[in-house]
């Protein structure tokens, strides 16, 4: 693109933004399927996300799919290689696509499914835990491979306003709970559970934990909840030796790490693992939430499908055979601003009295900073 299109479409596209005139542009267009029926829908949100720098993903527009289904979104903010994703929204729950590059693909299909709160295809096929201590507290890093092998989005009953999905058994007394990859409630002393629904086929759930040292007796007790294929502990020190119950895999290297590998298999439901570990011993543990970062690589035999958004840098590889993938040609603080003009836009629709006017401070001093990046470009 010369620098003389690119001036001109990013001014273009403010006048979009902010005028909603619907100029000529490259346009991004597909359909809503039910994977079910292998029908196409019609009457289904659809919205358009575009990516920043931080990798985050943010609503830009929205439609509905037409009595074919079928959705499409054009205007100049779309040109060659700009990374996006679109959601729909069918039956109170949020599908969202890859990462997208525009122009790599000719048409785009949203799978969705109907939901329902039946919890007999959920299985485990990988839970991963890794168990270390500093001082006398027991530290938790849990990596779940979940699998539904329903034809139905599971989406349980709603808890104080939130889905009941996965549960887990946790220690009665714990002195932190940090969810890595949604949210956690606490629905007893001893029981959570994550709030995101689970379409058919598999999701990634990320949860750590420490334990009180003053309730901790020496044996981290693991309670299996859902049928599970396999079980792996990485554990520090590497000289913790278990049970019959375990197989031994020997000491592996992960993120500078050395860990004590144990699997088990095919776990039943209420069943419970008793994990005794030398708290009396001073240990050098740090586990570093990198290691999260890393999942794909240390979960065994599992290819990891993560259904929520994805962060803008993880490109797709669902592009047809042929499209090359290209680079997004909108410097990033061009597309920032885009992206920011187009959230106060859509806040501002639903605000009212001092939160509406903070929000027009806001849109005319993002205007300023389009202004002054046009008057940047190099000139035809």
């Amino acid at each position: 693109m010369s620098m003389s299109r690119l001036r001109l479409g990013w001014w273009i596209g403010l006048a979009t933004l902010c005028l909603g005139a619907k100029l000529p542009a490259d346009t991004i267009q597909g359909y809503v399927l039910h994977a079910g029926t292998g029908q196409r829908l019609a009457n289904v949100d659809v919205a358009f996300l575009i990516g920043s720098e931080d990798g985050s993903m943010a609503p830009m527009a929205s439609t509905k799919s037409d009595t074919q289904g079928r959705f499409d979104f054009s205007g100049p903010f779309l040109t060659a290689g700009t990374q996006f994703a679109l959601r729909a929204d069918y039956d109170g729950v949020e599908y969202p696509s890859s990462i997208l590059h525009l122009g790599a693909q000719d048409e785009i299909i949203i799978e969705v499914y109907p939901a329902g709160d039946d919890a007999s295809g959920l299985r485990i096929t990988n839970h991963n835990i890794f168990l270390g201590i500093v001082g006398e507290t027991v530290e938790a890093a849990h990596l779940v491979q979940a699998d539904n092998g329903g034809d139905q989005t599971y989406v349980g009953p709603l808890v104080d306003g939130h889905i009941r999905g996965l549960e887990f058994v946790v220690p009665a007394q714990l002195a932190s709970l940090t969810p890595h990859t949604g949210e956690l409630v606490r629905l007893s002393a001893t029981r959570v559970f994550d709030t995101q629904p689970l379409p058919p086929g598999p999701s990634q759930i990320a949860f750590t934990f420490q334990v009180d040292p003053e309730a901790f007796d020496g044996s981290y007790v693991h309670e299996v909840v859902y049928p599970t294929q396999h079980l792996d502990l990485f554990i520090q020190p590497v000289d913790v030796q278990l049970g019959e119950t375990f197989q031994d895999l020997g000491v592996v290297d992960l993120h500078s790490q050395q860990y004590r590998h144990y699997r088990t298999h095919d776990l039943s439901p209420g069943q419970r693992l008793r994990i005794d570990l030398p708290i009396t011993r001073p240990l050098r543990w740090a586990l570093k939430w990198a290691l999260l970062a890393l999942v794909p690589a240390i979960l065994i035999g599992v290819t990891a499908v993560a259904r929520r958004p994805v962060p803008a840098n993880d490109v797709s590889s669902e592009t047809p055979s042929g499209a090359a993938a290209t680079t997004p040609e909108i410097p990033s603080t061009q597309a920032q601003v885009l992206q920011q003009l187009a959230q106060v836009r859509s806040q501002r629709a639903q605000a009212r009295g001092d939160e509406a006017r903070e929000l027009d401070q806001q849109y005319q001093e993002l205007m300023a900073q389009a202004r002054d990046i046009y008057r940047q470009l190099p000139q035809a």
